[in-house]
């Protein structure tokens, strides 16, 4: 590993110390449990999220945009290709064109602040908010959160990493 590489694995280490809360597993095992009528326990008051965070849902967006620029007119190319991760014409466009959230499995979940949970949505990751907390549903286990390829991707977005505009470095 290379020097600006550890430099970069510290700053998202930093975005992490800031930004994540608390792990709370067992908290949405226990709440995605099913009781004695077949229903997941807390289902009347967060049915939904609860559902999103046990299955993993999410957009696929480059999968999105790739469709729908291959069935537009050629003018149409460099504005499908400008939308952000998470705009509300690319859910549309999904729909139009018949696709649906992909399910991936989630290993952990982890209370974090609203800035990164707004950040990691929009990267296509599962964020429900529950009770008022912002809960990410991780996809990488194995390595410190601040290795995770979304997280590099965040920071670098940010301009925060070594050598970027903003870099953190300084504030090591």
């Amino acid at each position: 590993m290379n020097n600006i590489e550890t430099i970069n694995q510290r700053i998202c280490a930093k975005l992490i110390k800031r930004d994540v809360i608390y792990p709370v597993r067992e908290l949405i095992s226990w709440l995605t449990e099913v009781n004695n009528e077949g229903k997941l326990r807390a289902w009347d008051e967060v049915g939904e999220a609860l559902t999103n965070l046990q299955y993993g849902e999410a957009w696929d967006w480059d999968e999105i945009r790739s469709t729908a620029a291959e069935a537009s007119e050629d003018d149409e190319h460099e504005r499908i290709y400008g939308l952000e991760d998470g705009d509300e014409e690319l859910i549309q466009l999904a729909g139009k064109h018949g696709i649906e959230k992909k399910s991936r499995e989630i290993r952990g979940y982890w209370i974090v602040k609203e800035f990164l949970a707004k950040k990691l949505k929009e990267k296509g990751e599962t964020v429900e908010e529950i009770f008022g907390l912002h809960i990410w549903g991780r996809t990488d286990s194995g390595q410190a959160i601040g290795m995770d390829s979304v997280i590099l991707e965040i920071a670098s977005d940010m301009g925060i990493l070594a050598g970027q505009r903003r870099s953190w470095e300084e504030k090591l």
